[in-house]
């Protein structure tokens, strides 16, 4: 199951102070592993790169690489249908260049609109309820 947490400001705190000081913006992406029942988490600030379909693609295709050295022969992807980021031909193309170097399965399958609510929800939701006060 693949999802991006909403995005968080950093820093971040209840002092007014925080307002007006300049902020990063830091994205996560986590593709949960729901055979191990493992959240996998690429975290990273606006620096480093941007929420598209570029940063989609070279995380999963990594994501598919450890898991093919630990004995994977085949994956089912659960997304959401958010077009910008999973349904693209950038991540289409790294996922079937990810199945032919790798010669495994990749099934992809997106979750219907308003039913995206996925096991990688849970790993965002603790991580936001750790920084409020």
């Amino acid at each position: 199951m693949l999802r991006f947490e909403k995005a968080l400001n950093c820093p971040q705190g209840q002092a007014s102070i925080f307002y007006y000081k300049r902020k990063v913006t830091v994205s996560n992406l986590t593709v949960y592993d729901v055979r191990s029942f493992e959240g996998n988490r690429y975290v990273y600030d606006q620096t480093i790169a941007k929420r598209g379909s570029a940063e989609v693609a070279s995380f999963l295709v990594h994501f598919i690489e450890r898991k093919v050295l630990e004995g994977y022969r085949e994956f089912r992807l659960f997304s959401d249908n958010c077009s910008g980021q999973n349904k693209n031909r950038m991540v289409a193309s790294a996922l079937l260049h990810a199945a032919a170097k790798f010669n495994i399965k990749i099934t992809r399958n997106f979750l219907e609109k308003g039913h995206t609510f996925n096991r990688a929800d849970g790993t965002h939701s603790l991580s936001e309820r750790s920084t409020r006060p």
